[in-house]
């Protein structure tokens, strides 16, 4: 290890093997972060806003039904 450490070489293959790690770590908790934003601004926000909006309004009376055999 010691003999590796002294040699140039070895000291930029270390770095560039510790760079590509870091570099994937990155990419990784990147697609995470655009996974889980995806889902939240998905379907979760909509069935949510929807329950919201039936809450907030008030209550009808449903529509009478048609007949449609019925002579008028």
């Amino acid at each position: 290890m010691r003999e590796r450490l002294s040699d140039p070489a070895w000291r930029r293959y270390g770095m560039a093997l510790l760079a590509g790690k870091m570099i994937a770590v990155a990419l990784l908790l990147l697609g995470i972060l655009a996974f889980t934003t995806w889902m939240r601004s998905g379907t979760a926000f909509a069935v949510e806003a929807t329950t919201q909006a039936a809450a907030t309004q008030p209550a009808t009376q449903p529509a009478a039904a048609v007949d449609p055999y019925a002579s008028g």
